[in-house]
């Protein structure tokens, strides 16, 4: 099958005149006698720090620190709006997405409002019935019911017809959402999306469980009233699934909302952590531990039937019922796990058909299920460094999920073609639509075409390293201060270091496929044990290798080790 090589970059040093103005905190410049050099504020300053306040800011992220959620555009009117139902009486519905943010932002809302005396009700779309977005039929049924106020929660920003619907019912809307905006801005009493404002503010890249999260500070802080206690737990959850960038306001909100995760009493999200294997003795609860095993938990049922399960676990009160819940979670997980593998073949069974991997791939299949075409058309644009389509087609109509990779933007592509979609949106690595099938392969043409130009395609991927060290720095100091550096995620990766020439021993390739590398690297001053994902098949030759990876603590039967997780492995040259 063909693949991409991986280019290593070094990042560019930093001036002495940059480090100068960090070195004397973070360790001291060379022989300043700090234990790491000038290393701290050299990575530091590949975060794009540059000065005492901000490296204040960033290493000691507090909640006193969270922006002043009324600053955000429409949020002063959506509080007053929603003290005003809380007040008198009436009855709020909240409709959300069924994605993790989506139900995270869902749950923290009902969560919130309830805390705060009102009368809430929820509502998750059915992905294969209802898709995204808001339906009619959610809005009758909750105007049927005496709902008088509608929020929308990670959605509702381009549902002009069935928004103005809701008004036509008599039922006013608030929609909080992070999603772009068309040029026709959807009927509402008031619109709370970071678009809105100012890209430089401190919200501009909340996710949909941020911004609810900011509601609920708004209305807490109108009310002089405490939230709900895992509002800021379900926000972290939520951004770190939708992929936030881990900076700003969604740094804050991650660091503090996994210290509430692991302390949490809630009994659902504690039901959900036992069966996730994460926290208590298997190590603190970190970004990866979300992305990898609570975000899929949570993502199954929505990906295979309906996300109510996930939903009802994140208000649930209960312990027996929520160990239910979260049993039907690890069962739909198990069960979405063996369905991707399917997904896997039949995109490799048409892959292998094509002479050469186009700019664009596409994948398409009757048998495919809705719910898992986005995470196969990202697996795809890992594998090949290519954006990819994704789509199951039933009787007339063709709906896809497409993945893309820096650089291409691949819901700007979609842009001069709308009229060749029933629906469409996203962002420019993520989007999706649905359409009549007779328009898909003008579809994927018009998006290969848009490929096809992008100097975007067809570059290695580039694997950039922030420092070369050698194995004697990688001790407690640097350890210590890497840590400072977490949450690790989109926009603050975690530092790759480079270490030359080592001796390879003990190698095995492990996982059911052998896909993964298992080996234990001699440095001179220190071994460490390392773990390469997706590098079993590496060609490591026959004497030293050079090394590019990060460091790591792993838990097993409640000890931590460390390690190295290799992010590419070569013969020194």
């Amino acid at each position: 099958m063909p693949g991409t090589s991986q280019k290593w970059v070094l990042r560019t040093a930093p001036s002495a005149e940059a480090v100068s103005r960090l070195g004397g905190t973070f360790g001291g410049p060379e022989g300043s006698g700090g234990p790491l050099g000038d290393l701290p504020a050299r990575l530091l300053i590949g975060r794009g720090i540059t000065d005492q306040a901000q490296a204040d800011a960033f290493l000691n992220p507090s909640y006193s620190d969270l922006s002043d959620p009324l600053d955000m555009p429409g949020m002063e009117t959506a509080a007053d709006r929603v003290i005003s139902a809380i007040r008198s009486g009436e009855r709020i519905g909240v409709i959300g997405d069924f994605d993790v943010d989506g139900l995270t932002a869902t749950a923290l809302l009902l969560g919130a409002l309830k805390s705060f005396g009102g009368d809430a009700v929820a509502y998750v779309p059915d992905r294969e019935n209802d898709g995204h977005g808001v339906p009619r039929s959610a809005l009758s049924s909750m105007h049927a019911s005496g709902v008088g106020l509608v929020i929308t929660a990670d959605t509702g920003s381009s549902d002009i017809e069935p928004l103005q619907y809701a008004v036509d019912l008599g039922v006013d809307v608030i929609v909080t959402d992070h999603h772009l905006l068309g040029a026709e801005l959807p009927p509402a009493v008031a619109i709370v999306n970071p678009h809105l404002g100012d890209a430089d503010s401190a919200a501009a890249m909340l996710t949909g469980a941020g911004v609810a999260f900011k509601l609920a500070q708004a209305v807490g802080r109108k009310l002089e009233k405490r939230g709900a206690s895992t509002a800021i737990a379900l926000a972290a959850l939520g951004t770190i699934a939708d992929v936030g960038p881990l900076v700003g306001e969604n740094r804050i909100i991650v660091t503090e909302g996994l210290k509430a995760l692991d302390a949490t009493e809630q009994a659902g999200l504690k039901s959900l952590l036992r069966r996730a294997k994460v926290g208590g003795s298997h190590g603190p609860i970190d970004t990866e531990a979300v992305a990898f095993q609570i975000g899929p938990r949570l993502n199954a049922p929505g990906r295979l039937g309906h996300a109510g399960i996930s939903l009802d676990l994140l208000v649930c009160e209960d312990p027996v019922r929520a160990d239910a819940l979260a049993g039907e979670l690890d069962a739909l997980n198990n069960e979405r796990r063996r369905l991707g593998k399917e997904a896997d073949a039949i995109a490799d069974y048409q892959i292998a058909q094509l002479d050469e991997i186009p700019p664009l791939i596409a994948v398409a299949s009757p048998s495919l299920r809705a719910g898992l075409l986005g995470p196969l058309a990202g697996r795809l644009v890992e594998r090949f460094n290519r954006p990819a389509v994704v789509a199951v087609y039933k009787d007339e109509t063709v709906r896809a999920s497409l993945r893309s990779v820096p650089g291409f933007d691949i819901f700007a592509a979609m842009a001069p073609h709308a009229a060749l979609f029933d629906r469409h949106g996203g962002h420019a690595r993520a989007a999706g639509f649905s359409a009549p099938s007779d328009n898909y392969q003008a579809i994927i043409d018009a998006l290969t075409e848009a490929a096809s130009s992008s100097e975007a395609i067809g570059k290695p991927p580039v694997l950039e390293i922030d420092e070369e060290v050698d194995f004697g720095m990688l001790g407690d100091s640097l350890w210590g201060f890497v840590d400072r550096l977490a949450p690790f995620g989109e926009g603050n990766p975690a530092p790759v270091f480079l270490t030359c020439g080592v001796m390879p021993e003990q190698v095995s390739a492990v996982g059911a496929s052998g896909d993964h590398l298992r080996v234990t690297l001699d440095g001179g001053a220190r071994k460490f044990k390392a773990i390469g994902f997706g590098l079993g098949g590496a060609d490591l030759g026959s004497g030293l290798v050079d090394v590019a990876y990060v460091i790591r603590d792993n838990y097993w039967a409640g000890r931590k080790r460390r390690e190295l997780e290799l992010k590419g492995i070569r013969p020194s040259a």
